[in-house]
């Protein structure tokens, strides 16, 4: 999954989840003056990371190191 869908993953901004979040976010008292395309830009950042968590990073870093995992 990503944001435009690029590679034959899924496009998160093409999805109805994409608004069930911004809605989720406007509903919290203290971020909902948050607009829309905040909210889009955090959602976006953090699919970027996202190979980085549950250990991405150490992998690839063992795996440079040819240590394997």
């Amino acid at each position: 999954m990503n944001w435009r869908g690029v590679n034959g993953k899924t496009a998160l901004a093409t999805l109805h989840l994409r608004k069930v979040v911004v809605g989720a976010v406007r509903k919290n008292p203290i971020i909902g003056f948050t607009t829309e395309a905040e909210v889009e830009d955090k959602i976006k950042r953090w699919l970027q990371l996202s190979a980085d968590r549950e250990g991405g990073r150490k992998r690839r870093l063992l795996a440079k190191e040819g240590l394997g995992l």
